[in-house]
This record gives C-alpha cells, structure tokens and sequence, in this order.
C-alpha cells in the first residue's frame, strides 16, 4: 500500500445532532460521556456504544469508500418509511468485506454480531455445496455462524445468462447491522470523513478512499483490437459523483467526461477516464489495485502506453 497514514477521529464531531428513525418524526439524539465512550439513546431505539476517538489507519479510509459504493445510505424523508433501520453492505471480496469489518470493529461492533445472507448466480446452483459455502464465508470473514439470515442463501441472474469478471461460485455477501441509532451515525460518519477529506484537499486520504470506491464502483475497460482504454467512476447518486470528481481533480486529473444516463446508453451516472495523463495519476495512487481482476486490466492499460 503505498500510503500509512495515522489520523485522530474524534468521534463525538461526527455524531448527527438529530435521528431519522425508521418511520416517524425526527428525534433528538442524547449522548453521555462515560469514561473512554460515548452513550447514544433515544425514545424507542435500543442505545449505542461508541468510543470516544478512533485512529483511523489507511484501510479505514479505504474502508469509507467502499461503504460509500456498496452500502446502504438511502434515506426517503417523504416516506412513511424511511429507511431500514440497519446498515447494510455487499460484497464478492472477503478482502473488501474484512476492511469493513474492521472499521465497524473500532467503532465497537463485533462481527460476530453482524447479522448476513449469501447471493449465488443461478448459473452455479446446480453444482454448488451449500454447506462448503456457508463455511467458506463464516470461514474468511469470521462471521457468527448462527448469524445468517433464516433465508441465507438466494439466487440471482438468469439460467444461460452471461457471467460477468466478478460473478464466481462463492457469492455475493450481505451483511447487516440492525440499529437506527447506529445507522444515523455511520451514514454521517461515512460522509463527513469524505467532506473533510475534500475540504481539507488531502491527496492521501482521498487516494484511498477513491481506492476503495474503485474497488466497489469502479470499471476498467481495456481492448486491444478495438484500441479501448477506458476507467470509470460509477453511481446513482449526483452529489456523490460530483465529490468523486472533486477528489480526482485534487489528485491532479484533467480529463474526466461525464456520462449520464438521460443523454446516452448508460444506465448509471458515471465518470469516464480515457488519457494518459490521467491513468498515471491513477496508477500512482494505486486506486485501481484493490481487487484482482481491476488491477490486471489496469496493468494492461498501463504497459500500452
């Protein structure tokens, strides 16, 4: 990793003054100072524990980004209900899954505790050992075995469909985290590290959290025979492409095209990189090297040039 950076969190800066519960109206949020934690309660929510400060290393940071691709943030004010109630995160890379993991574990939520289910293409159901699956994932992560979800394991995909790089015969990982309380905080948690990140114009810390996004968000496109050398930066969510682009900016990057899906094919905003320049700042940063089948395709792109 070519970045060790060591930063301070105080946690209580980053703690929502108030709480959208799942239904209802908004509440304030108590917090109680009690030696080295910090007490969170609230009407009818089950009270939260966190510490007082964290360090947080280069793998947290990494760690934000891939919650900021692959979790659940979704928050619908003008619904009845709002959201679910619980974190949530998605994940083919036992890698990716245990950076999360380890996050969560300093803000002291033991994934034993985490609650998940398993996502299987359809394609593999025929072949597939479901005990061997079940224990590959409690195996790797370190998952509460009787933790899974009553339904752990589903399938997706269409019999005979195509197999994308990253579809493999172990799955998809969900894992869950039921607290609104906790979810308040994290959601804002996620979020502020990366305002502050930009705000504060820190190439480390944004190196690694779009490193992390990448891995989660990102595709590499390169083709050889039809001379295409494509990255992109991918989401729903138009103010979270715009701070991705503001991130790569800082690092240095001049050319990124905007694709949206109103004005082309594209089902998914997304931010597109086509120039050297910019793919040896990308290269630099190591940004695409989290996930395997990411960095070889990078690589490729990298030694045509």
């Amino acid at each position: 990793m070519k970045f060790n950076v060591k930063t301070e969190i105080k946690i209580k800066e980053l703690i929502p003054a108030k709480l959208i519960p799942r239904s209802g109206s908004i509440k304030n949020l108590d917090i109680k100072e009690k030696h080295s934690t910090l007490i969170l309660n609230t009407t009818r929510c089950r009270e939260v524990t966190l510490p007082k400060y964290i360090i947080m290393d280069s793998e947290d940071f990494i760690a934000i980004g891939l919650y900021l691709a692959e979790g659940t943030t979704y928050c619908n004010l003008n619904k009845k209900i709002k959201h679910s109630g619980e974190i949530v995160f998605v994940n083919s890379n036992p890698n990716c899954v245990s950076i999360i993991c380890k996050l969560l574990g300093k803000l002291c939520i033991n994934k034993k505790n985490l609650k998940w289910k398993i996502g299987l293409n359809i394609n593999f159901k025929a072949n597939i050992n479901k005990d061997k699956l079940y224990n590959y994932w409690v195996r790797e992560i370190g998952l509460g075995r009787n933790n899974s979800r009553p339904n752990w394991l589903y399938y997706s995909g269409k019999i005979g469909g195509r197999l994308s790089s990253n579809t493999s015969d172990k799955g998809c990982l969900h894992i869950f985290y039921s607290s609104t309380i906790f979810r308040n905080f994290f959601i804002n948690f996620v979020q502020k590290i990366f305002d502050s990140s930009i705000e504060d114009k820190s190439e480390q810390r944004l190196a690694l959290i779009l490193k992390g996004f990448f891995a989660g968000d990102g595709s590499v496109n390169y083709s050889d025979k039809f001379k295409r050398k494509q990255v992109e930066f991918l989401s729903t969510d138009a103010s979270l492409v715009e701070k991705i682009r503001k991130s790569l900016q800082i690092l240095g990057l001049t050319s990124i095209k905007e694709t949206w899906p109103e004005r082309t094919k594209n089902h998914t905003k997304s931010l597109r990189i086509y120039n050297k320049h910019d793919f040896r700042i990308l290269a630099h940063f190591e940004i695409p090297d989290l996930v395997d089948y990411k960095r070889k395709t990078f690589s490729k792109i990298i030694n045509s040039l």
